[in-house]
């Protein structure tokens, strides 16, 4: 025990800032309504009609992304009110400074970055949100296979968050996974929101069957709303912790704050004793009053510096304090509208925080990494201190890749076709300013799809 805190203690003095998770500290802003490349979340906007309700649910589920839940749109639980605040969250965007290295969130190269590996995601509901986000960016962009399971609440008084996959009745996910043909991944949700033994998280290990290339990325915190329950907790994830990246044919473990709330308190925390749709969320949220996230910095941050090609402690909470208005509301300050730019932000996170784990291990990780990288910064234009994405890769476009004059592909459900030949592309009237050069390192990765045939046409 004694040689473990001297390592710990060694860590915070010589390696703790070296090896310290990034911030990436920056600004929110407002983008334009015509910068379309920001909307790479493929969830549906249908809105609720109360005299049709019924056809409501129907229209939600036959127009959204397979993991989306009719619950967290802002779209289809509010009012029309609620549906204008959501489409101007849709254009939240958050700007890292450019001293920070922190790139955008991409879904081309967060797919290479994971290709082979199994990423389990552990936590309550708003790791769940955290999954949902990513499945709906990256489902069309390979062969998937979706499964899910839900635990049923049998009150579905209020339908218009009945619609939620796979059945009509009103659920909480339990466990969801995604599996990616091509690139061979898994995006694996397990719902557990209290940590309890220290060998729980090497019971989901085994039980997932993660090695040395896969990813665990939990987080903790939202069901304790007392000090003297979250810190014996947090040590014994510490110690489950320690269990795991010990073995061998460890996975990377990450470890994420605790998403800020902005209930009408004092620390902005749920208090269950009040009645929740009496109050509007509040802004004024600080990390002082944070102690969820003080205490976990102080227990779990610590294993960075002791097993730093392993463990990743994944910083997001600074730049949520100010989104008061991003959350659900009708009562519910803890869970975020599912399109909000809250979620752009999280993915960006997590992009990063596996990126640099990766780029620490300095072996073929190292490689993987850096050129999914070269394609998140391939989608960036740099004008002054402004960052903004490129539209991405769009169905019906024809793209050429600028090291490769002889050949022209037909972008068709997120894959590139290759057309037979210059010559067909040019006699079945296609105009070649229509075609968009796209750089060698964002064709390099793109998926393909089979060839048109020269017979027909496209």
């Amino acid at each position: 025990m004694w040689f473990q805190q001297l390592m710990v203690i060694w860590a915070i003095v010589v390696g703790g800032v070296a090896w310290a998770g990034k911030v990436c500290e920056g600004e929110w802003k407002t983008a334009p309504t015509s910068d379309t490349g920001l909307y790479h979340f493929d969830e549906t906007r249908v809105p609720f009609n109360a005299s049709e309700p019924s056809l409501s649910a129907s229209n939600f589920l036959r127009t959204a992304c397979p993991a989306q839940r009719s619950a967290y749109s802002c779209h289809f639980t509010g009012d029309e009110a609620d549906g204008v605040r959501a489409r101007e969250l849709e254009r939240r965007v958050y700007h890292p400074k450019p001293e920070s290295s922190c790139f955008p969130f991409a879904p081309a190269a967060f797919l290479k970055l994971i290709e082979g590996r199994k990423v389990l995601m552990v936590g309550d509901s708003i790791t769940g949100q955290i999954w949902q986000s990513l499945v709906c960016s990256l489902y069309r962009l390979d062969e998937t296979y979706f499964d899910v399971d839900f635990w049923i609440e049998p009150d579905c008084s209020d339908p218009r968050k009945c619609p939620a996959r796979p059945n009509p009745e009103h659920g909480h996910v339990v466990t969801a996974f995604l599996a990616m043909r091509s690139t061979q991944s898994q995006l694996i949700f397990h719902f557990h929101s209290l940590y309890r033994k220290p060998n729980d998280l090497k019971k989901l290990v085994e039980k997932y069957q993660l090695s040395s290339q896969d990813f665990v990325i939990m987080n903790y915190g939202l069901f304790y709303n007392n000090r003297t329950s979250y810190e014996p907790m947090l040590h014994s994830l510490s110690n489950g912790i320690e269990m795991v990246l010990r073995a061998a044919n460890s996975p990377y473990v990450m470890f994420r704050q605790t998403t800020p709330q902005h209930f009408d308190t004092e620390n902005g925390y749920d208090d269950p004793l009040r009645d929740r749709t009496k109050y509007a969320c509040k802004g004024g949220s600080s990390p002082k009053d944070d102690w969820r996230n003080v205490l976990a910095d102080a227990a779990i941050r610590p294993l960075e510096g002791v097993h730093r090609k392993k463990f990743y402690f994944l910083h997001v909470a600074q730049a949520l304090y100010s989104q008061y208005d991003a959350h659900i509301f009708n009562g519910d300050c803890t869970h975020w509208c599912s399109t909000s730019g809250v979620f752009r932000y999280l993915q960006m996170m997590l992009f990063n925080g596996m990126y640099d784990l990766l780029s620490r291990k300095g072996d073929d990780a190292d490689a993987r990494a850096k050129a999914a990288a070269d394609i998140a910064f391939s989608l960036l234009d740099h004008d002054d201190d402004t960052w903004k994405l490129h539209p991405t890769l769009r169905n019906g476009q024809n793209v050429q890749i600028e090291s490769d004059a002889r050949t022209i592909y037909l972008v068709e459900k997120g894959r590139l076709r290759p057309y037979p030949s210059v010559q067909f592309f040019s006699q079945q009237g296609n105009l070649w300013n229509s075609v968009r050069r796209v750089p060698e390192r964002v064709g390099r990765y793109a998926v393909r799809g089979t060839p048109i045939p020269a017979t027909n046409n496209p």
